[in-house]
């Protein structure tokens, strides 16, 4: 499998047209985030549904994009959704979930009677399951308790609300503004803190090969993502293993999580750098585009000052004429 993408889309195949102008609009303001859409990310050859579930499990942010489709047309969208959700519960991927509350309003997802619905859809799913001759792998299995957990834990968050009657909010809009939460977000959970602690670097020489040896990364409970990782001692305090990625660090080097925080920071100011200068290359675009309409404008109405000056000069000549 391919590495871990920073974005995961989940939808339905009702809203499939929507998640492709999120997808082009994340693409192209916002490039340097990689994004999994299933349409694009799965190559010829590949088989769909376990790679689609382990990156849902794998991502840094889980995309939701909710409709009435998403929780009771087919199981794929709920079952990405407990992919995302567990891996998040169990501190294994996935440091948050973002609802985007498309054909869906957040006080209808919310609704009592909504969620008895979807639940009695759910355990009917589940039952056509138990009784057909071909079970499902245990990754494909329907899990109405994981899938409320999981439903309960993504309405609990606030994410972008498609307002249709609203002008500026129509879908192309819609997208853009959904592509800035998403890469807001990213770039907040960059900010996370997290210190690092070397492993197998008990004298000099290991320190000096640091950069091919792996290091931990621990979150502190101040972390706003602890309660997402699991517990490895009393202390609240987790450890994950992750690749070091070629930065190597000198003998007695003790300034590394100021480095790293320094580092985060340059990179959140220049993708906002970067977000600016898009936006001005657009209003740009934008000028030059009423600049031309000016200009056919005025050229269309020399056009018709120059007939009128025939019109007129065409009646002097009558009058004398006459």
């Amino acid at each position: 499998m391919s590495k871990p993408y920073d974005i995961f889309l989940s939808h339905s195949g009702a809203q499939k047209d929507f998640v492709e102008q999120l997808f082009t609009e994340l693409k192209r303001q916002y490039g340097h985030y990689s994004v999994f859409f299933d349409k694009d990310s799965i190559k010829h050859g590949e088989q769909i549904s376990p790679n689609i579930l382990e990156h849902a499990k794998t991502c840094k942010l889980a995309v939701a994009v909710l409709s009435e489709e998403y929780l009771t047309r087919r199981k794929p969208p709920m079952l990405e959704l407990a992919a995302s959700y567990t891996a998040s519960k169990n501190g294994k991927g996935v440091p948050c979930l973002l609802p985007v509350f498309l054909d869906l309003k957040p006080e209808h997802a919310k609704s009592s009677e909504k969620q008895k619905i979807w639940k009695i859809t759910w355990e009917e799913w589940k039952r056509n399951e138990t009784m057909s001759d071909r079970p499902e792998p245990r990754t494909n299995r329907v899990e109405p308790t994981v899938w409320r957990e999981a439903l309960v834990k993504l309405l609990d968050t606030r994410g972008p609300v498609y307002k249709p009657d609203e002008n500026e909010y129509k879908s192309a809009f819609f997208a853009k503004k959904v592509a800035g939460v998403i890469a807001d977000k990213l770039d907040e959970l960059s900010k996370t803190k997290v210190s690092y602690k070397a492993t197998n670097c008990s004298d000099s020489a290991s320190m000096e090969h640091l950069s091919k040896d792996s290091i931990r990364m621990t979150a502190y409970a101040d972390s706003p993502h602890v309660d997402q990782m699991e517990d490895a001692s009393t202390t609240g305090e987790t450890q994950m293993e992750f690749e070091w990625t070629g930065l190597k660090l000198s003998e007695g080097d003790e300034n590394v999580e100021e480095r790293e925080r320094k580092i985060s920071e340059r990179e959140i100011s220049i993708n906002k750098r970067q977000r600016l200068v898009e936006v001005r290359e657009r209003n740009v675009g934008e000028r030059e585009r009423n600049v031309g309409e000016r200009e056919r404008n005025v050229g269309e109405r020399e056009r018709n000052v120059g007939g009128r000056e025939r019109d007129v000069g065409e009646r002097e000549r009558n009058v004398k004429t006459r």
